[in-house]
């Protein structure tokens, strides 16, 4: 009976140096740029904006989105569908075509743009190791026992950017200062431990792995969203940023500015009141 319990007692030591270490793995919340907002909703919105400030839809042709860094194992290869997606949740205001037989010609009244990218960067911007290990061991009664354990903490964080430019089928040139470069971060924590024990020759082992990261295809659709917001935004001169709380885009600002002067009464009115109902949910466009 002594045995038994000089024998746990090293066990239950052992499990207490290295077997029950844990360490909370929280995530900041993913941005894109500086804010966490949720895009999905301001996909549906831009439909309205649309109707109120471009006042016709906007016809787009997505080209073949492609992984152009030298990740190709850790990224997608190409991520044309999840934009076609993001362009497809907007509404029927964004018309958005999917094949070349059905873009108008270049003598059409109405413009289509094409849009090309492509994801630049996959950079880990820090990674972090630390840990500890240990053994014991010991004999009783000419039995030998010995145990070993470790503890491992790993920390990561990698950034990931894409681009896109936007070209004008009638005019056929890419369109000024009309593109978009954004990154998200991925944070990616893990700690880990093992132990291992081996007494009156019968060897056991431990191993308690806890991970927690933002997934790749979440922080891309994250941060196609908020690009094909942006995107649409300044194809149509559109106060985009109303939608994702993102930075003011001054060329808009001066070219809305300069056009609402030349409004009738009426479109004013419904300027207005539509962007006074994106800060009161009870104020109705008139």
């Amino acid at each position: 009976m002594k045995k038994i319990i000089k024998l746990s007692s090293v066990v239950m030591i052992t499990f207490l140096l290295f077997g029950c270490v844990k360490e909370q793995t929280n995530l900041e919340n993913l941005e894109a740029k500086q804010d966490s907002t949720k895009y999905d909703k301001a996909l549906r919105k831009m439909n309205n904006m649309v109707a109120v400030f471009n006042e016709k839809s906007i016809g787009i042709a997505v080209t073949s989105i492609e992984n152009k860094t030298s990740a190709l194992g850790k990224l997608p290869q190409n991520i044309t569908t999840m934009v076609n997606t993001s362009f497809n949740n907007m509404g029927n205001n964004i018309i958005n075509i999917y094949n070349a037989i059905a873009i108008p010609d270049t003598n059409s009244t109405k413009d289509t743009y094409y849009i090309y990218g492509a994801i630049i960067k996959y950079d880990t911007l820090e990674s972090s190791r630390k840990g500890r290990e240990g053994g014991i061991s010991g004999s009783y009664q000419g039995q030998s026992f010995d145990g070993d354990g470790s503890v491992n903490y790993e920390n990561s964080m990698s950034n990931i950017g894409i681009s896109f430019n936007v070209s004008s089928l009638k005019k056929g040139i890419y369109l000024p200062r009309v593109s978009t470069t954004n990154e998200i971060k991925i944070q990616r924590k893990s700690n880990g431990n093992d132990f291992g024990f081996s007494i009156l020759g019968t060897g056991f082992g431990i191993n308690n792995d806890n991970m927690k990261s933002h997934g790749v295809h979440e922080a891309l659709n994250i941060l196609v969203n908020f690009s094909a917001i942006e995107l649409i935004g300044k194809i149509g001169n559109l106060p985009y940023w109303l939608l994702t709380n993102g930075k003011p885009n001054q060329d808009i600002i001066s070219y809305l500015g300069d056009k609402f002067y030349q409004l009738p009464l009426h479109k004013k009115i419904k300027q207005i009141s539509y962007m006074l109902s994106l800060q009161n949910s009870n104020i109705r466009v008139t």
